[in-house]
């Protein structure tokens, strides 16, 4: 009963393996720029469901663009004084 089991244990993994998705990108995604501009602002305000780390290099590049859009905005500031 026991070597029944077995194998028919490793049949089903083996069988269940074949149908797995495995780790392909997405093939079609796409990016809603309202989305991503929403999401950007409520990171901003600190918003608890935003600030997550988890996409690193995602943040990094929100991080540097905006660090870049402040340093203009303050250099434009500083010539009208």
């Amino acid at each position: 009963m026991k070597k029944k089991f077995l194998i028919l244990t490793a049949f089903f993994c083996i069988a269940n393996y074949g149908f797995a998705q495995g780790n392909k990108p997405l093939e079609n995604a796409k990016v809603d720029p309202r989305v991503e501009l929403l999401s950007i602002a409520f990171r901003l305000a600190d918003a608890e469901e935003f600030k997550s780390t988890y996409f690193e290099s995602y943040v990094e590049d929100i991080n540097t663009y905006l660090l870049h859009l402040i340093i203009g905005i303050k250099c434009r500031l500083s010539a009208q004084l």
